[in-house]
């Protein structure tokens, strides 16, 4: 009879409308929480928020499709050991922190260019631990800090197109650091530049393109060998330092320009510093301290003021300080302690100390035990400046003093060869020093720390006191007449008339003109940006300070009276001239004539997101100007746009070109994402199943409005397996920018299956194996499955091995339903008799079943023959007859089988050859009973319970009766026996038990028995007319003791053994 079972399977499928990713922050702290997110968002791109990673988490591996995170990323206190995850990760619009992970070697990050905020790698220590970073091959921007830490990192490469760190920079305490990055492409830093604490670094060949840095720069690593690099670097905004004991080699840095703070290089290696030849100032302090290898300062060639402490000592194999030939002006000078330094070259320029102390000197040498040449500061000695406390001492001769070195260092101010004190015009501007004192010595009208004889210009009015004297100086030096300077011997110039005369005072008020400030003022230096269509404006108002009116403008003007007119005049440079008779002044106004800007006319942009970057100034029409601003800013931080990073939307572009207005222009864009068919699928259908949604059965998340080919029988995405047939169906999705997508569906109609019609079948154990399936009645599939499982593995039945049972085949077409039918197996055995045999019973026996005497296991159910008294096998001694009795089975499918079993009725007879073995004396007494005999026995000691094993053991001594019987016979024994044992112990107390010590059982030969203490002395004898000992001995009762017997046999066996006596 036909089964069938119809499971209906209905599937609804949801297509749940979500993002790429969730929105706002993410934390991944156990490796079940990174597999559901891969498993919910595996496209997830663009992380509106932060990612934190910590916790046990350690496989990441399928993480892979992030590209920008707006928040931070995090991995802290996390397992995590692999970051190449990240590879399409572009933007991060926070920090990157990397600390405390199981990372060993950080390898990965090789698209991200921007990070927002901070990279710091810190306190790796324990868990990888962090021994290698390469990578962010593409990172070029960080607007925080850049900190890097970690105990047992070895190397750092990578960083290559890194252009600029906003704030902090920091490669310290990493004591293991060899490899160092070169940074080769990083131009600005914000702040700080460190470099600290990494004990294992020799060499940095670093920082080439670095042009300034924000804050302070400081090297200070204790294995530092080489540094090299920095070529480029302009300005130090703060302080420079450099503190590393084993420095040998140090960079020119002779493109730096300005050391806002102070500059220390102490304790070095350096033999000598030739470099710093474009500084020209530092903010601050100098110090050279304890670099006990530096023999030559011959650097600094351009440096003109140190505002602060110059501090330069202890540097014991110092000679020279040839360098600082510019030097001009410094707040302190110390010099002490640099036993090598033979002389002070190289600070002749040096005038001013600009130091005020009541107590610290202003300018101090001393210790310095090879400094025999001091004369490079007579100049500064010989300055009229007030020069506070000097203190010069613990030198060689010639250095000794501040007073020995005055009296080498005569001054001749004007360098004419005369010296001051022999020199009548000590500034050749054809004056007398005796006229310039004007009766006060060393008169200093204008107070500016320069005598009027030493002044060129006394009264600080810009016009030069040869002139106010009313003498000539052709070459407008401000001394008499033209240079050079030729003097006689008094040190007045010759060669010229009019000087040496009284100098003219016009108001006759006693004060010589040039004494008496007449200022003239033409303002000081201004510049004017204008626009090319501004009305003219008056040059006059684009000059500084308070110029004197009435003045003269060169080049003319168009307006000729100082009005500039953008439409006709020029850019330029305009000098503006006011004279009072003797002297001018001029200052200049720059003007610079702006052209209207032109940021071009708007656009719009379409772009697929997967496009390479593209130049927003292109799209504008109208040839816009270059060097305009976009806002908001694009992510290559120029006007690149890129479809990747950055979104859709309007893009201001504005042009200003100085004074002019602003002009503006905008370009809409548009970024069209890739297209998105989903992904191929396959399903099945049954034929009988209602019209599916082939939408529906895309994997991934695809984008709709798509088309399908071969077009169904709907007109649309509805699928009906009654009318349309298996096949490829494929769906595309197009995409003006982006071009098309496509995904397959692969659809199977499936009809309904046929397992057949239930059969029944019979064979015998031994037939041969056959198919099942053969013996199924109808048509069935071909492909189905049998239950239970045959041992083939396949639809074989094998009657040996296999078992009787209903086998189900059963049918399944995937989504139709199942068909099943059955096969009913009865395997039938061989029968089998058993073997021929022959049996005795004893007539006094009770009845026997046949069946269990025929040898080889006979099965039950067959007749015997002839008929027994029982009806069935069981023969009965005192009933049936002794003869032969055939044993018959049939089995209608596997044949029939035969056996005979003989019986002979015996009687009862006494069994004539034994033995009885016994044991006596011993704790495990036995009796074995020997019968020699192939028949089988069995054995009692009661005549009632009898046992197959013919010894019996741990036995009391005693009398017993033996009794043995044969098993299928009559043979019988009964025999009596006694062996004897002794007590371990008796208590003669009188209560009736164990009051005696005696031999247990009976004794069949003569025996004496001796009894001992402990000592060996004798206390009893026993005899068979004696037999028991009641502990007394001469009268009196022995105490509780062990005591030893010897028995002797009239056979002469002997046997010992003790007992305890108890009381």
């Amino acid at each position: 009879m036909l089964k069938k079972i119809f499971f209906l399977s209905l599937f609804f499928f949801c297509n749940l409308v979500f993002s790429q990713c969730p929105s706002g922050n993410i934390t991944l702290s156990s490796q079940l929480s990174v597999d559901n997110f891969v498993a919910t968002y595996p496209n997830c791109e663009i992380i509106s928020g932060n990612l934190f990673i910590s916790g046990d988490a350690n496989d990441f591996s399928k993480l892979i499709s992030i590209k920008r995170i707006e928040g931070s990323l995090t991995m802290q206190y996390s397992n995590i050991s692999d970051v190449s995850n990240f590879s399409k990760l572009e933007f991060i619009g926070g920090d990157l922190i990397i600390r405390n992970t199981a990372i060993k070697n950080l390898n990965g990050f090789s698209q991200l260019k921007t990070i927002n905020g901070s990279l710091e790698i810190h306190e790796n220590n324990y868990r990888g631990p962090l021994e290698t970073i390469s990578g962010f091959e593409n990172l070029e921007s960080i607007m925080g800090d850049f900190q890097i830490s970690n105990y047992f990192i070895k190397s750092i490469i990578g960083f290559n197109k890194l252009i600029e760190v906003q704030k902090y920079f920091s490669i310290s305490g990493n004591p293991s650091l060899i490899t160092f990055p070169k940074f080769e492409s990083l131009k600005t830093l914000g702040n700080s530049l460190v470099i600290e604490n990494n004990d294992s670094l020799e060499i940095i060949d670093s920082f080439d393109a670095l042009e300034t840095i924000g804050w302070d720069l400081k090297i200070g690593n204790s294995s530092l060998i080489s540094m090299q690099g920095f070529n480029k670097l302009k300005e130090i905004t703060r302080f420079f330092e450099i503190l590393s004991p084993s420095l040998k080699i140090m960079p020119s840095f002779n493109n730096l320009e300005l050391i806002r703070a102070g500059l220390t290089i102490s304790g070095s290696s350096l033999t000598s510093i030739s470099g710093f030849n474009n500084l020209k100032s530092i903010g601050e302090w100098f110090i050279m301290y304890e670099n006990n290898e530096l023999t030559t300062i011959d650097g600094f060639n351009n440096l003109n003021h140190i505002y602060g402490v110059v501090d330069i000592k202890v540097n014991t194999k110092l000679q020279n300080i040839k360098g600082f030939n510019q030097l001009l002006s410094v707040g302190r000078l110390i010099i002490g302690g640099n036993s090598s330094l033979i002389s002070l070259t190289g600070l002749e320029s040096l005038t001013t100390i600009d130091f005020s102390s009541l107590s610290d000197p202003s300018l101090e040498i001393d210790s310095n035990s090879s400094l025999t040449d001091c004369s490079a500061i007579c100049n500064l000695l010989s300055s009229d400046r007030d020069m506070g406390i000097i203190k010069i001492f613990d030198n060689p001769s010639k250095c000794s003093s501040q007073f020995e070195l005055e009296q080498q260092c005569i001054p001749d101010f004007d360098r004419d060869g005369i010296l001051d004190d022999f020199d009548l015009d000590d500034d050749n501007d054809g004056i007398l020093d005796t006229v310039e004192d004007n009766g006060t010595l060393n008169r200093d009208t204008d107070g500016d720390g320069l005598s009027d004889s030493r002044d060129l210009d006394s009264d600080n009015d810009g016009c030069s006191d040869v002139i106010e004297a009313g003498f000539t100086d052709n070459d407008q030096n401000g001394t008499l007449g033209n240079s050079p300077d030729i003097v006689d011997l008094n040190g007045l110039i010759t060669g010229y008339t009019g000087g040496y005369i009284v100098p003219i005072d016009i108001n006759n008020d006693g004060v010589f003109d040039f004494q008496t400030a007449n200022i003239l003022n033409a303002g000081e230096n201004g510049n004017l940006s204008i626009c090319n269509i501004s009305a003219p404006v008056n040059l006059f108002d684009s000059l500084k300070g308070t110029p004197n009116i009435g003045g003269t403008w060169t080049p003319t003007l168009s307006g000729r009276n100082g009005v500039f007119n953008p439409t006709i005049d020029l850019s330029g440079i305009y000098t503006y001239t006011v004279f009072n008779g003797k002297c001018n002044k001029s200052a200049t106004v720059t003007v610079n004539i702006d052209v209207t800007p032109n940021a071009g006319g708007d656009s719009t942009l379409s772009i697929c997101i997967n496009n390479n970057p593209i130049d927003l100034l292109s799209i504008l029409s109208d040839t816009p100007d270059n060097g305009g601003k976009w806002t908001p800013s694009l992510s290559t931080g120029t006007s690149f746009f890129d479809p990747k990073i950055d979104r859709s939307g309007i893009y201001k572009y504005t042009v200003t070109n100085g004074s002019c207005q602003t002009d503006v222009a905008e370009v809409t864009v548009n970024v069209d994402l890739l297209p998105n068919a989903g992904e191929d699928n396959s399903i099945s259908i049954c034929i009988d199943s209602a019209p599916i949604n082939l939408f529906d059965k895309l994997k991934g998340i695809p984008n709709r409005g798509g088309v399908w080919s071969p077009n169904l029988s709907s007109g649309n995405e509805m699928f009906d397996p009654k009318i349309d047939v298996s096949g490829i169906y494929t769906y595309t999705v197009s995409n003006a920018q982006c071009g098309n997508a496509n995904a397959k569906i692969t659809i199977q109609v499936d009809s309904f299956p046929n397992a057949g019609e239930n059969n029944t079948l019979s064979v015998c154990k031994d037939d041969a194996s056959f198919d099942l399936f053969n013996i199924l009645i109808g048509s069935p599939d071909n492909g189905g499955t049998w239950s239970p499982n045959l041992l083939s593995g396949t639809g074989f039945f094998n009657p040996n091995t296999d078992l009787s049972g209903t086998y189900k085949y059963t049918v399944t077409n995937t989504s139709c339903q199942s068909d099943f039918s059955e096969v009913i197996v009865n395997v039938s055995k061989l029968p089998n008799a058993g073997k021929n045999n022959n049996v005795s019973i004893c007539v006094e026996s009770n009845p026997i079943d046949l069946l269990d005497y025929l040898k080889e296991n006979p099965d039950k159910g067959g007749v015997w023959s002839p008929s027994l008294s029982s009806g069935t096998g069981l023969f009965n001694p005192t009933i049936d007859n002794p003869g032969t009795y055939i044993y018959k089975l049939d089995n209608e499918k596997c044949g029939s089988d035969s056996a005979e079993i003989s019986v002979l009725v015996t009687k009862q007879s006494t069994i004539p050859d034994y033995k009885i073995k016994t044991t006596d004396f011993d704790n495990y007494n036995t009796i074995e009973v020997l019968i020699n005999t192939t028949l089988q026995y069995k054995y009692s000691l009661d005549g009632i319970n009898y046992q197959k094993e013919n010894i019996f053991n741990n036995l009391p001594g005693g009398d017993y009766t033996v009794f043995a019987k044969e098993t299928s016979g009559c043979g019988f024994l009964e025999e009596k026996i006694s062996f004897l044992n002794y007590p371990k112990f008796f208590t003669p107390n009188g209560d009736g038990y164990n009051d005696t010590w005696q031999l247990k059982g009976s004794a069949f030969k003569n025996y004496s028995i001796n009894i001992f203490d402990r000592y060996g002395k004798l206390l009893k004898q026993l005899t068979q007319n004696n037999p028991s000992w009641d502990g007394i001995y001469n009268n009196a009762s022995l105490p509780s003791d062990d005591y030893w017997f010897e028995a002797k046999f009239s056979d002469e066996q002997i046997k010992k053994g003790h007992f305890s006596l108890k009381r």
